[in-house]
C-alpha cells in the first residue's frame, strides 16, 4: 500500500495569506475527521456522537487543505 500526501494536504491553513472558517453542524458525525473517540455498540459499530459542530478552517494563498475541530456544547 502507498500512502499519498499532497502539499496542500501538508500544509497549515495558517501558514496561507487568506484563511477561511465555517461553522457546519453535524447530526450522524463518528468523529474521525478530527480525531475524536467513537464508542462502540453492542454490535461492535462505532456510534455517532452528540450532535456537534465542525469549524472548520482552510488556506488559500497558498492553497492549504481543510482542518475540521469538534465543538461540543
Amino acid at each position: 500500500m502507498t500512502l499519498k500526501f499532497t502539499e496542500e494536504g501538508l500544509r497549515n491553513p495558517s501558514d496561507s495569506a487568506l484563511v477561511f472558517t465555517s461553522l457546519e453542524p453535524y447530526f450522524d458525525c463518528m468523529g474521525w475527521c478530527f480525531g475524536g473517540f467513537t464508542e462502540l455498540g453492542p454490535d461492535g459499530k462505532p456510534c455517532a456522537l452528540n450532535p456537534h459542530f465542525h469549524l472548520v478552517v482552510r488556506g488559500e494563498q497558498p492553497e492549504a487543505s481543510p482542518r475540521h475541530y469538534g465543538i461540543f456544547f
